[in-house]
């Protein structure tokens, strides 16, 4: 295979540094420390020998020395060991860069993407030098079993022989790549053609299904609250039937790179704990977890192996000049105690810098509320200036959106000349070209060293501190930690570009011979409390002084004087017996007041439970309406348009809730202290407001302000007030770490830079349906230098409605009357054309209507004057924007089902008045047909108001949907949907022809058999599981169910089938269909399979096990992976409601013979499924259990995705 040096070269453009080349060669040539002798059950065979999994490793690296290339490092020793059985590999197929800091997962993962892309061609191309890389990557996941499941358990199939389904080993004996179509899997599924995926985790972001190979290799950039969540079983993000899966993916087959591991100190403990807890219990059927830990400030002895520079490195020209780069810093000690004197002489600060000829100027300070303060005089005050001494402003916050981050960084500014640029540099030493263009962005001016006309002057938070390699002439910082300041002074002349000799040759950009730093001194602030005063010893007391009194802020001194350590060093909680047996009670989950707090695990025993949430804001949710209409409208509208990442900020959970209380005017303040309660709060994870501010019990409902909040698969309305009387829903209080929260515009608080708190209106970014980082015409960027070509990428929806079209108008039309009337006049046309393509005969006639339709829009800023071309089919219209694509229009409207007047028809609480809150997966019909609901996709699954269950209003044929004369109206409207971008279009390709219930058995038994085996399980555990795949969905042959599957009656002597004739898009065929079978709301089939596996097995009717002790299985594993597959069993199923009676009935699918009654009493009455969880915990461990459960659970959902 290709060595790390080509492999850097290729990826990167450049050669790796000698610690990089070493570490690389060390984890491509590392195996396990010790792998104990296995029995054939998968136990070690001498149960005292210890098993060590891969060792702790410290990376401490300075600042500017390539940290983030360890990414690369181990997508490359993965590749390296791919040869290897999954325990023997020292690097987790699911690579995590973890980071305390929400801005940075952001720009880590797009520095992943692409790489993503660049191996994604290799696999294709096999003369590419990076081919065999992206091969063995792909080749982790190994190959279907030949003969399908029964050839994988050594074992005849039940009639002979593996039926041939598509896509299965016994249809391709190539084991080639599957043959389904890509559209038809879910956003996360991945099991052929994509030998590396890249994933974030962080607050709001849309959260895969978590259908994808197990063994896929993946990088993922999250936060420590993400990833720490998923590990304990407390995923934020996930429903709670996803948790388990979640965790099993997070501990298992893991590595995880804790970036800056000094600010996450109790998350490592945690992490270790784990690691401890596995192995001490003899946990070695998945596949390890690794911790590494990088940090620039570490100086604290954690019994790790630590990789520093060699003396190699540091005679290597390029970081030389890093390490060695003259910064100096000037100490303002009377920088004044209150918040304003403070701005005051951060703003001055700013200015002689500017005034002194730096043109990259950065400003770091330590609350939202002062860096908003600074970046906002700093503008007023750039307003008064002549324009060509202007400075550029930018602000960089973590309550911000990346939209309008990518829009502050990304925006065009004018260049300076070309011999004012500065040089780029590669990590071999040698100098690149110059750049210089007409215009540049003050991204390129930050991380690529390009020069603008104008200084450019960047205020931030916390979030400027790791993992942006920004490069800055100047820097303005209050006091802080040491270790805070020390990152901060790494981003101070990081290059070493500014120094006397690059001075004295006249080296372009280097006009100065230093870079400069003001530290205002700042006493008091929470987060630094306890060590602001050593470091301002230190700095003002220890470090040297240059000749004009300066403090010698440089590398090499900040190496050779290292920072005083914290003076409380954080612990995170234990992670006992009683924690564990806690956390892994996920379904239903233990009682609030029982549940243990996963903030004392990630952030500190003694930390305050504080962590975040995500929050939206839309312009179109008719705050003004509380009626059912209006609530049925807001729910359509999300679930065509849900939110997406880059319109979401992320803020603490207690900021959140004083941002309503505030908003809605519950929380009785003067203005002055207002902003102090949600942005007077350090800019990291967990950081919470001030306390004793939360609003208290009699405050917690939202005054007649309707939003919504999404958690996991489910959307549920805040509670408002009407006539002084509070209605059912969530209150403040009720709160989640991992919520989204979707608020009306009209609440105010956000503007185009962030979370504002003084803001009276928010703002909505209706107006961009490009996704992050795509050029004007929709497609993104090569990331191969050496293909121009341009990648195209999916669009987001386009909502035609009142609200957004005013929104996106607002730059092109400043007055309020004339945007009105454009809005309108959109509207009408908009619903013209509607009736145009119902009427529709042809395909050219939906292609004239979808023609005149862009024209309408063509002012809109999403999209560029439309192009209309007519592909093979006919069908679609290619638009400047949005890409070639089919597309569709789809009505959002405020209209009820006329039926729907019995509460018992609307058991979701959708059309009732103000809903009420569900107890699971509310919008989801996930008791029944549900392996896609339990996926917990990102974008909202849950159930539309669709077309065909609308009543149009009376005295006009669109009812609602025309606006009235005066004003656009508040509800209803349009979505222009990019095909296949709804889930439920991906994952219900079956319509009317479902697979039988025998067919998706062995589908299913056949992918389970690839997992495990991908997985390196042994031969007893392998048939352990693929017997729960065989039987798992027994239990849908209920009589009861399978009327409800074909509509309300089933034929007496029809084949079972598993899954429904209408999908899960029609909710008045499953009305219908539930109150026509009986089927009680609640009920769980797999808990019938589990009855009839246990019947099976007392009467010896299973074909395809071997004739020895036991039958060859773990039965407890079987019967456990069979009833937990929906995660409703984590530890009991829930109590079903009313329905039909239950009917004794028998199944002979899959080999598989057995009769229940259809009671889930019947699995339950004597408590064993406890026992024999308590039994399989001991035996297997907890997150080994959650990982042996979760390969059944990946194979029944990408079966079921591909509609089989």
């Amino acid at each position: 295979m290709i060595g790390f040096d080509a492999f850097l070269r290729e990826v990167r453009g450049h050669a790796p540094y000698p610690w990089q080349q070493a570490l690389a060669e060390r984890l491509g040539n590392e195996r396990a420390a010790e792998s104990a002798d296995r029995d054939n059950d998968g136990r070690p065979s001498n149960a005292s020998a210890p098993v060590g999994g891969p060792p702790p490793l410290t990376i401490a690296v300075p600042t500017g020395s390539g940290k983030t290339t360890v990414v690369d490092v181990l997508v490359w020793a993965l590749a390296k060991q791919a040869d290897r059985p999954p325990l023997e590999r020292t690097v987790g197929t699911r690579i995590v860069w973890a980071i305390d800091r929400r801005l940075l997962v952001d720009e880590v993962h797009e520095q992943t993407e692409r790489l993503v892309r660049r191996l994604a061609r290799a696999l294709a191309d096999p003369t590419d030098v990076l081919h065999e890389v992206a091969v063995r990557l792909e080749g982790l996941k190994g190959a279907p079993p030949v003969g399908g499941w029964a050839a994988a358990t050594n074992a005849p199939a039940p009639d002979g022989e593996a039926p041939g389904l598509p896509g299965s080993a016994a249809a391709d004996q190539s084991g080639g790549d599957i043959a389904v179509d890509p559209a038809l899997l879910p956003e996360g599924t991945v099991l052929r053609g994509q030998p590396l995926v890249a994933t974030r985790w962080r607050g709001g972001v849309t959260i895969p299904s978590l259908g994808q190979h197990p063994m896929q290799a993946e990088v993922i950039t999250s936060t420590v609250a993400q990833i720490g969540s998923r590990l304990l079983f407390r995923g934020y993000g996930l429903g709670d039937r996803s948790l388990p899966l979640g965790a099993a993916l997070a501990a298992c087959d893991t590595t995880i790179c804790l970036d800056e591991a000094h600010l996450a100190e109790p998350f490592a403990d945690t992490v270790q704990a784990i690691r401890q807890r596995r192995y001490e219990s003899g946990d070695t059927f998945a596949p390890p977890l690794r911790l590494i830990r990088l940090s620039a400030t570490s100086g604290a002895d954690d019994g790790a192996e630590r990789v520093t520079l060699s003396d190699e490195d540091k005679r290597l020209k390029v970081l030389a000049r890093r390490l060695h780069g003259p910064k100096h810093a000037t100490l303002v000690e009377s920088g004044g105690t209150s918040d304003n004197d403070q701005v005051v002489a951060l703003v001055e600060a700013v200015a002689g810098h500017l005034a002194d000829g730096r043109r990259t100027v950065a400003c770091v300070v330590n609350s939202v509320r002062i860096a908003r303060e600074v970046h906002d005089r700093l503008e007023k005050a750039s307003a008064r200036t002549e324009e060509q001494d202007r400075p550029e402003t930018v602000l960089l916050i973590g309550p911000q959106r990346p939209t309008d981050r990518q829009h502050s960084l990304n925006r065009s500014v004018e260049a300076a000349e070309t011999g004012a640029t500065r040089p780029t540099t590669g990590s071999d030493g040698v100098d690149g070209a110059t750049a210089a263009t007409p215009t540049t962005t003050p991204r390129r001016v930050l991380l690529d060293g390009e020069s603008a006309a104008r200084p450019l002057v960047v205020v931030a938070t916390q979030t400027f501190e790791v993992g942006l390699d920004a490069d800055v002439d100047a820097l303005v910082t209050q006091s802080a930690s040491a270790t805070a300041l020390t990152q901060r002074l790494g981003r101070l002349n990081r290059t070493g570009r500014l120094d006397p000799e690059a001075h004295a040759d006249d080296e372009p950009g280097a006009t100065h011979a230093e870079g400069v730093a003001t530290i205002i001194r700042h006493v008091g602030f929470p987060l630094y409390a306890d060590d602001e005063e050593a470091a301002w010893t230190w700095l003002s007391k220890t470090l040297p002084r240059t000749e004009t009194g300066a403090v010698d802020v440089s590398v090499s001194t900040l190496l050779d004087t290292p920072p005083p350590p914290v003076a409380k060093r954080a612990h995170a909680a234990e992670l006992n017996d009683q924690a564990i047996e806690l956390l892994t009670q996920t379904s239903p989950r233990p009682h609030r007041r029982a549940d243990p707090d996963v903030d004392a695990f990630l952030r500190g025993a003694e930390s305050e439970p504080d962590s975040d949430v995500s929050v939206c804001w839309r312009a179109d949710l008719a705050e003004g309406d509380l009626g059912t209409g209006a609530h049925a409208y807001r729910v359509s509208l999300l679930r065509l348009a849900p939110p997406r990442r880059d319109e979401q900020l992320t803020m603490s959970i207690g900021a959140a809730r004083n941002l309503l209380a505030v908003r809605t005017g519950q929380l009785g303040v003067p203005k002055s202290r207002q902003s102090q309660l949600i942005e007077e709060v350090a800019d990291v994870e967990g950081s919470a407001p001030p306390p004793g501010q939360t609003p208290n019990e009699t405050q917690q409902r939202f005054d007649g302000i309707p939003f919504l909040i999404r958690r996991g698969g489910e959307l549920l309305p805040g509670r408002p007030v009407r006539d002084g009387v509070a209605g059912e829903g969530l209150a403040i209080a009720d709160l989640r770490p991992g919520d989204l929260l979707v608020l009306p515009t009209a609440l105010g608080g956000v503007d185009d830079s962030g979370l504002a708190i003084d803001s009276p209106l928010g703002s909505d970014v209706a107006g961009d349906v490009r996704p992050l980082g795509a050029q004007t015409d929709g497609t993104v960027p090569s990331s191969d230098p050496a293909r121009p070509a341009l990648e195209p990428v999916r669009p987001h929806p386009l909502r035609l409605t009142a609200g957004a079209l005013d929104t996106a108008f607002q730059q092109a039309i400043p007055l309020p009357g004339p945007r009105a009337q454009r809005v309108r006049r959109v509207l009408r046309r908009v619903a013209e054309i509607e009736r145009r393509l119902e009427n529709a005969k042809t395909a050219e006639g939906r292609l004239a209507a979808f023609r005149d339709l862009f024209s309408e829009l063509d002012d809109h800023p999403a999209l560029a004057p439309a192009t209309t071309d007519q592909p093979a089919d006919g069908t679609a219209a290619t638009v400047s924007g949005l890409v070639s694509t089919d597309v569709e229009l789809r009505r959002i409207t405020p209209n009820l089902p006329s039926e729907l007047t019995d509460p018992l028809d609307d058991p979701a609480g959708l059309f009732l008045g103000v809903p009420r809150v569900p107890d699971d997966a509310a919008l989801f019909l996930g008791d029944v047909d549900d392996e896609d609901a339990d996926a917990d996709h990102g974008e909202f699954d849950g159930d539309a108001v669709h077309e065909d269950d609308i009543g149009s209003s009376e005295g006009s044929p669109d009812g609602a949907l025309l606006p009235g004369e005066d004003q656009p109206m508040a509800t209803g409207g349009w979505v222009l949907l990019p095909m296949t971008t709804t889930a439920h279009d991906r994952v219900r390709p079956w319509n009317e022809d479902p697979p039988s219930l025998d067919a998706h058995a062995h589908a299913v038994a056949d992918r389970t058999a690839w997992f495990a085996q991908a997985a390196g399980l042994s031969e007893t555990l392998v048939r352990s599981l693929v017997l729960a795949a065989r039987v798992h969905d027994h239990g849908k042959a209920d009589p009861r169910m399978q009327a409800f599957f074909r509509g309300g009656v089933a034929p007496p002597l029809a084949d079972p089938i598993a899954k429904s004739v209408f999908g899960t898009d029609d909710r008045r065929a499953d009305r219908t269909a539930r109150l026509g079978s009986g089927l009680p709301s609640g009920w769980r089939h797999e808990q019938t399979s589990g009855v009839i596996l246990a019947d099976a097995w007392r009467h010896d009717r299973i074909t395809g096990l071997p004739d020895e002790p036991e039958r060859g299985v773990d039965f407890d594993l079987t019967l456990s992976a069979s009833c937990g597959h929906h995660g409703s069993a984590h530890p009991f199923p829930p109590v079903p409601g009313p329905g039909a009676p239950p009917r004794s009935f028998h199944v002979d699918v899959a080999g598989i013979a057995g009769a229940a009654t259809g009671s889930d009493a019947e699995a339950w009455d004597d408590g064993e499924p406890l026992r024999r969880l308590e039994r399989l915990t001991a035996r297997y461990g907890a997150w080994s259990l959650a990982y042996l459960h979760s390969l059944l659970v990946l194979a029944d959902r990408t079966v079921s995705a591909e509609g089989r």
